[in-house]
């Protein structure tokens, strides 16, 4: 792999503290979201069930279904700790709302202290997967 998931949150670090525009802090934000997805992707080695505990198709995109998955039976199937996949699940879920208001709703205000937030729950979650990975 030429880049790593850390990179991600470095170019939304930089996106941050850029020129201070609306357009830097939507960068940051999604660039946060994908340090946060690619981080978590690790806890299953990048899969994702197509059902879930109950038997049902996984509805959404690649991203619903991932979240989903972490907060339905992932933990189960690779012998994880469930409560923190869960809440693994719950923050990309949330952090994926926020990334897809920063990439496609223009007319949401989004300011500096919502990016800095989406920074801090990165580096958050990627101390949380290194806890479920111990």
């Amino acid at each position: 792999m030429s880049v790593a998931y850390t990179s991600f949150l470095e170019l939304a670090n930089e996106s941050l503290n850029g020129q201070g525009r609306e357009i830097d802090f939507r960068c940051s934000i999604g660039k946060s979201y994908y340090c946060m997805y690619h981080s978590a992707s690790r806890l299953t080695n990048g899969k994702t069930a197509k059902t879930d505990s109950n038997g049902n198709a996984f509805t959404g995109g690649v991203h619903k279904r991932f979240y989903s998955y972490l907060m339905d039976n992932a933990a189960d199937y690779y012998g994880l700790d469930k409560d923190l996949t869960v809440k693994v699940g719950m923050i990309l879920k949330q952090s994926h709302a926020l990334r897809i208001s920063a990439d496609y709703h223009l007319e949401h205000n989004i300011t500096k202290p919502t990016a800095e937030m989406m920074i801090r729950r990165a580096v958050e979650l990627e101390r949380i997967i290194v806890n479920i990975q111990k």
